[in-house]
């Protein structure tokens, strides 16, 4: 559905990107156990307290925000309507790059180095999540609040996917 709504939103005066996340659609889709492709796209890298942060030359990694990986005393819905409390680890429960925090650098480096540098007068961009790209947006709009002014989402999935699923 989302294709026939760039026609019309583009046909309305405005610009639209699509962008394939990395793994997904027409994307590039490295093995998620590749150490070297890890190292340098894991949007996990760096960003919680108990990480060694290591930069390798060249490569630019800004970090705004830092927590502890596992959050303590978490209240999570159940697939009853009920509640429980539980430790919350933020990472990828393999160690996969292929992560919320990947998808979002991807997506504020696209609207820093494309959207917004492409001489429009824009300072800031709105996103458009649908399905687990509501998650994406979500997340780069925390990462990085001077890039946008807004999510819209679309079919948000809001079931938790990370490790705080498991019992």
């Amino acid at each position: 559905h989302w294709r026939k709504q760039i026609k019309e939103l583009a046909a309305a005066g405005y610009r639209v990107y699509a962008v394939d996340l990395l793994g997904s659609g027409y994307s590039s889709k490295p093995s998620p156990w590749d150490e070297s492709v890890n190292e340098l796209v894991n949007g996990e890298n760096g960003r919680f307290y108990d990480d060694e942060v290591s930069i390798q030359p060249g490569i630019e990694k800004k970090r705004v925000l830092r927590s502890p990986s596992i959050v303590e005393d978490v209240q999570l819905g159940t697939s009853r309507g009920g509640t429980r409390r539980a430790s919350v680890d933020l990472r990828h429960p393999l160690g996969s790059f292929y992560n919320f925090y990947t998808w979002s650098e991807q997506i504020c480096d696209f609207t820093r180095n494309v959207v917004l540098a492409s001489n429009t007068g824009a300072e800031k961009a709105t996103l458009v999540g649908n399905s687990k790209g509501t998650l994406v947006s979500l997340q780069a709009a925390m990462d990085a609040p001077d890039l946008f002014n807004g999510a819209f989402l679309i079919n948000p999935t809001f079931r938790e996917q990370h490790s705080a699923e498991t019992p």
